[in-house]
């Protein structure tokens, strides 16, 4: 994924980092691509922005995924192996 990542990362059309103040850094964005756990999800619609979720969708994230197309705030989660 890193190697694939590479060309984004260094036109600045991709940023990638360990961790981040979801609060701040989401009103900033056009839209979220995230794993669908409560917390990330809940900041992304809090934000007002699309929710795109994707993954392995287990558990919650497959709830999240459902209820995110429900509330029109993104489609419905889309599963990666």
């Amino acid at each position: 994924v890193r190697t694939e990542a590479e060309g984004p990362l260094e036109s600045g059309r991709l940023f990638m980092a360990p961790g981040a103040p979801f609060g701040r850094l989401f009103p900033l964005v056009d839209a979220v691509v995230l794993h669908g756990g409560l917390g990330t999800t809940s900041e992304t619609i809090q934000a007002e922005i699309p929710a795109i979720i994707t993954g392995v969708l287990l558990l919650d994230q497959r709830f999240w995924g459902a209820r995110c197309s429900v509330l029109k705030v993104g489609p419905y989660g889309t599963h990666i192996d």
